[in-house]
């Protein structure tokens, strides 16, 4: 029994370790990175995924660290979810490199779109990658396990 108690006391500070952490993570969603336009750029990559009636289809460009994106987001499927466009990127502030998220365009119903419209970096930034994901009563249930 004595093991039981020290094993739940234990178990409290995870837990609420897990849970700030999650919470510390919010911010870097609210993050505003980016604003209206593009970049001039040396380069481009499409970033193409597909889950579960999600397709996402974003152009990357970039030249060196100025990035900017533009794409759609599709609802392919008859399933009461919508398709949602994540991206991954990291961007420069105060001295470090931070990974970032967002979620800039959903789509719900079969057939909709969300459009991404051109976007760019307001500071230097790399890593530019997007996923499709689902979502459920605004809350992503899955994504594509691979970062394109």
């Amino acid at each position: 029994m004595r093991i039981r108690k020290m094993a739940a006391r234990v178990g409290v500070p995870v837990a609420a370790t897990a849970l700030i952490g999650v919470v510390g993570m919010a911010s870097a969603y609210a993050t505003n990175d980016w604003t209206p336009g593009s970049v001039t750029s040396s380069h481009y990559r499409t970033a193409i995924s597909n889950i579960y009636g999600s397709h996402v289809d974003l152009g990357v460009y970039w030249k060196g660290n100025s990035v900017s994106i533009n794409g759609e987001v599709k609802d392919t499927a008859k399933d009461h979810r919508s398709a949602v466009v994540e991206v991954r990127y990291q961007v420069y502030y105060s001295g470090h490199w931070h990974t970032h998220y967002r979620y800039p365009a959903k789509a719900s119903g079969k057939g909709e779109q969300g459009i991404v419209y051109s976007q760019r970096s307001r500071y230097p930034a790399r890593s530019v990658v997007a996923r499709a994901c689902v979502s459920n009563n605004g809350k992503i249930v899955t994504c594509d396990p691979h970062w394109r």
